[in-house]
């Protein structure tokens, strides 16, 4: 595949310069859209697990919300114990596609879907976002849901879900993206960044 070079603005913080070579394949709606209803198997997880599965599949144009297309995909992954929640993920693939990733983390008890789509947390202030700059990105909720629990951290009385938020749904998200990236764009990320919270 050929590219363009293509150099961001500085960031201190984190070592990624964000200067690389841009794929030059565009993707379609109709590319975005064939990952929809599209599972990642057990054996395809690099820890136990359920079968992941794209619940949505969004073709995301041009200022909606970034000013970068690109497809935005919606899963979740199912636990081994059928008492535990679900894991929530977004992944976020951009039309123009440097190879890269970065993986977002969390802060507190989580139990909210972290998006993938905010700037980064330390970056200069006006900074574009990592897709913006041709990443990749992705976040999950951690392994549960704080909005239907009687109290955030009542998670963790499953175990499942307490080793969830402790890493556990960090690695299984961040398989199930490799996954959908190699899908879409013909192969995995050359690198992946994690900028985490307090979390994680």
């Amino acid at each position: 595949v050929t590219g363009v070079q293509t150099c961001a603005l500085p960031i201190s913080t984190l070592a990624f310069a964000l200067c690389a070579a841009t794929s030059a394949h565009a993707l379609t709606a109709a590319d975005c859209a064939r990952l929809e209803g599209v599972s990642v198997p057990p054996s395809d997880i690099g820890l136990p697990s359920g079968a992941a599965t794209i619940i949505s599949a969004a073709w995301m144009l041009d200022g909606a919300p970034q000013p970068k297309n690109f497809c935005r995909l919606i899963g979740v992954i199912r636990p081994v114990d059928p008492s535990a929640p679900l894991i929530g993920l977004q992944i976020n693939l951009p039309d123009q596609w440097n190879g890269k990733a970065v993986q977002y983390g969390g802060g507190g008890f989580n139990g909210v879907l972290i998006t993938g789509l905010d700037p980064l947390r330390d970056a200069p202030l006006g900074s574009p976002t990592p897709l913006q700059r041709g990443y990749a990105t992705w976040g999950t909720d951690s392994g549960h849901q704080g909005n239907s629990l009687p109290e955030i951290q009542a998670f963790a009385l499953n175990d499942e879900a307490l080793v969830n938020f402790a890493y556990a749904s960090y690695k299984k998200v961040r398989d199930v993206a490799v996954k959908m990236a190699t899908r879409l764009h013909g192969r995995a990320p050359e690198k992946i960044y994690f900028f985490g919270g307090s979390e994680g």
